[in-house]
């Protein structure tokens, strides 16, 4: 019973989870992590593709790629033309 008396009530701010300084996305969580400023993963993200096309092209690739960005990071992937595409 005495245990029972000495326990206090929390504020409600603090039971709602809502802590300030918490991320509240992955990318935040990476870039606090990190200590990345957030115009400088923006920056990257074009030079990534870039350099993936630099790279395919050295490589001997002479293709049409298609660049996109998935949860896992940015794939590069051939762009194989249909029959429409061809007799445009």
């Amino acid at each position: 019973m005495e245990a029972e008396l000495q326990r206090r009530k929390l504020e409600p701010s603090i039971r709602s989870g809502n802590v300030p300084g918490r991320p509240t996305t992955m990318t935040e969580a990476v870039v606090r992590a990190n200590n990345i400023h957030p115009d400088e993963i923006l920056l990257r993200i074009p030079q990534s593709k870039e350099s993936a096309v630099m790279q395919a092209q050295y490589d001997g690739s002479k293709g049409n790629y298609k660049i996109f960005k998935s949860a896992f990071g940015n794939f590069m992937v051939p762009a194989v033309p249909s029959r429409a595409d061809l007799t445009r």
